[in-house]
This record gives structure tokens, sequence and C-alpha cells, in this order.
């Protein structure tokens, strides 16, 4: 959950109507668009492995320190990581939902929801304004590399 307001600031928010609620939700797509740029860099699967610092963790992506230092800070605000001095470690959280074999495949998820976000939705305005849609889902799902088992095991941890 990447905002987690205080009982003074729910009250606030909820029942005063005193903030701009929308900000909830702005701030929600900001933590969901980290969690979809870490997933395909396997962040938390390397993090698995040992705690690490952003330059060795930037070495074994072959990727910017300066990114994975931001990537690193702001997964750490979002309570995924964890920082101990200038390593990076996988939150408790993150250990049990993405790397433990749950049932309920958080990174399978994320994977489907990202190609569903990125191509998907934004032709809902066009649908629902015409009422047709610009491609079968089913055939999007099939010829996205990695997508349809993706969304299966989603789909799996959703039933149970």
């Amino acid at each position: 959950m990447p905002v987690k307001p205080n009982f003074a600031e729910r009250i606030a928010i909820y029942s005063l109507n005193a903030a701009p609620v929308p900000m909830l939700d702005l701030a929600g797509a900001l933590a969901y668009q980290t969690l979809s740029t870490a997933v395909p860099l396997d962040i938390f699967k390397h993090l698995h492995k040992g705690p690490a610092t952003p330059a060795e963790l930037a070495r074994t992506l072959g990727a910017q320190e300066r990114g994975v230092q931001r990537l690193l800070e702001a997964l750490a605000a979002i309570g995924y990581v964890e920082s101990s001095g200038s390593h990076y470690s996988n939150s408790a959280m993150t250990e049990k939902w993405f790397l433990n074999g749950a049932v309920l495949d958080i990174a399978a998820s994320i994977t489907a929801l990202d190609a569903f976000l990125r191509d998907l939705w934004p032709q809902g305005p066009q649908i629902i304004s015409n009422g047709e849609r610009p491609f079968s889902f089913y055939e999007y799902t099939e010829h996205t590399p990695g997508l349809s088992d993706a969304h299966q095991r989603m789909m799996m941890g959703n039933a149970n």
C-alpha cells in the first residue's frame, strides 16, 4: 500500500472531504508503476539471493547505477525493499508474495496487468464511444510473448 493515512488524515480525507482524495489514486498509480519497473528487471529475485548495494545490483542487471538507486529508493518508500546502510534487501512482504511460490503469483499479475494497462486500457474511450473492440483480447494475449503464461498464473491465483 503506497499511502497509509493516519487516523487524523483519514478523518480529513474521507469524512471531512478536506483533502483531495484523488491524490491517493495518483500515488497508487505511481507505486504500481514502480512495481511494474522492478518486476521485469527481476530486482526482487536478485535481492532474494542476498542484500546488495545499488552499484552491485546495477552491475548484475547491466543497468545504470543512478537509475537502480532511484528505483530502490522508490521501492523502499512503498515497503517492498528495506535499506541497511548502503545495502538493500527484500521486505518480508516481498519475500512472501513475490518469491516463495505463494498461490497468488503477484509477479505474474503485474506482468499481465502491465501489458493490459499499457496496450488495452488506452483503447477504453474508443470502445465506450463506438462499442467496437480494436482487437481480440485472447489473440492479443496469445501473441504477446510471456503474457499468456503470466495471465494464466494470475487467473489461477485469483481462483484459489
